[in-house]
């Protein structure tokens, strides 16, 4: 696995981590509940090295194993309020633990599908890479339930919406494998000089094979998620107007050309998440997202960076954002699934609980990971942390967002206008065609 792909896997899955609120269902409890139990709780002394030993004896060849932490899903009317100040006994009524949630989130990460093998196939350009991968593609078919073999891939995708076809979809995938296979570059080498850098330099070889089982991956996770693309209407961005509505994500661009993408909790409607959209519009939202990243050849060329704002939400509130196979769903996609490549982390008004969880990822994070991120704690100059990132052109900054976005444009967000419910369709797929619109 190249430290690249490891960089980005991770971060990118700590990202996710922290936003999704990932692992645990729906339920409702005290606002700072959360917060006093962990702040009293130590972890117990081997549940990190027992994964970190399993994890050295597994072959680093192996077939990536399936991961669960359970498929119930539980609901405020059949939950009781934890009491307990023992976090695996609050975990163990809620359904799980954490050393099962260590495990899945691990799991997740190790299947992210940037290993080479020696049987791998490769191509010289991307024209010849495209007409293997196209011939490699049936094969892919065959692991699929006949019920999803019949259904054409483009009639699930919004393809048309986008203005994009099924081979420009497999070559974001193929981009990919050759942003993967590249040295990264360190920023004071890169062309980018911004912390994170810009994907390296083209890769001699395309990895064709690495590519492929990257796919292979994604058409199983949409098998699964094939009836809530499906029903009740096909997967559009005029299906999601109200739904984007609660989350208020931004997208922009920096001084890099890399996409930057804003998921700042203030902003959210918590309660109206929690209370009254069904988990399968999250899904649909989140998976049109990923394939707008995916077509989107800033991101696919020079890659992404996260800001995540955490609005200082307590613990429990974060933890219940949404059921847990939703949470998890939404991970695994995001990580081990689309082909894009995460470049920088930043995590602002963080609340104190979230220092521990990140003291409990941090075991399995190499030092130079721990490059790819930096929290805004008191005593960071945020002027200086956001010009490092992504530096001085406004663009790069929306409005509206955490209290020290001060210099933001009103015109920097193009991921909005997209959900405007007064924008037509018509309109809204030119806007759409002309952002995707390869340079």
């Amino acid at each position: 696995m190249t430290t690249s792909h490891t960089t980005i896997a991770r971060w990118t899955q700590f990202a996710v981590l922290l936003f999704f609120a990932s692992l645990m269902q729906y339920t409702r409890c005290q606002p700072g509940v959360g917060h006093r139990f962990l702040s009293s709780y130590t972890f117990p002394e081997g549940i990190l090295q027992g994964l970190q030993d399993q994890e050295q004896n597994e072959s680093l060849t192996s077939v990536d194993k399936e991961y669960q932490v359970g498929s119930t899903t539980y609901s405020s009317q059949n939950q009781q309020q934890p009491q307990s100040q023992d976090l695996f006994g609050v975990f163990e009524q809620l359904g799980t633990s954490w050393y099962a949630i260590l495990q899945t989130i691990r799991n997740i990460v190790r299947s992210s599908g940037g290993m080479t093998y020696t049987d791998d196939v490769f191509a010289n350009d991307i024209d010849t890479a495209l007409s293997m991968f196209r011939d490699m593609i049936p094969e892919a078919w065959t692991h699929l339930s006949s019920s999803v073999k019949t259904t054409k891939l483009s009639d699930v995708l919004p393809l048309d919406e986008f203005g994009k076809s099924l081979d420009d979809l497999y070559i974001s995938f193929l981009r990919w494998s050759l942003a993967d296979s590249a040295v990264d570059q360190l920023e004071e080498t890169a062309t980018c000089k911004l912390h994170g850098g810009a994907n390296a330099g083209k890769s001699k070889l395309i990895n064709v094979s690495k590519a492929f089982r990257r796919i292979e991956r994604y058409m199983e996770w949409m098998e699964e998620a094939y009836e809530d693309l499906v029903s009740p209407d096909k997967l559009t961005s005029a299906s999601l107007v109200d739904i984007w509505s609660a989350f208020q994500m931004k997208m922009t661009y920096d001084d890099c050309g890399r996409l930057v993408w804003w998921l700042d909790l203030a902003l959210v409607d918590l309660p109206r998440i929690q209370s009254e959209i069904p988990p399968r519009e999250i899904t649909r939202l989140f998976v049109w997202i990923a394939h707008y990243i995916m077509f989107n050849p800033q991101a696919q060329n020079n890659g992404i960076v996260f800001f995540s704002g955490m609005g200082h939400i307590d613990f429990w509130t974060f933890m219940t954002m949404l059921p847990v196979d939703v949470g998890l769903k939404l991970d695994s996609f995001t990580i081990s699934v689309i082909p894009a490549k995460t470049k920088f982390l930043v995590l602002y008004d963080r609340p104190s609980w979230a220092k521990i969880l990140f003291q409990l990822v941090k075991p399995f994070l190499r030092r130079a990971m721990q490059r790819r991120v930096i929290v805004i704690e008191e005593g960071l100059y945020e002027r200086d942390v956001v010009k490092d990132v992504i530096g001085t052109g406004t663009q790069a900054i929306p409005t509206g967002l955490g209290h020290f976005w001060l210099n933001g444009s009103d015109d920097a967000d193009f991921l909005g206008p997209l959900f405007d419910p007064n924008v037509s369709s018509r309109k809204r797929q030119k806007m759409l065609q002309k952002q995707l619109k390869a340079s």
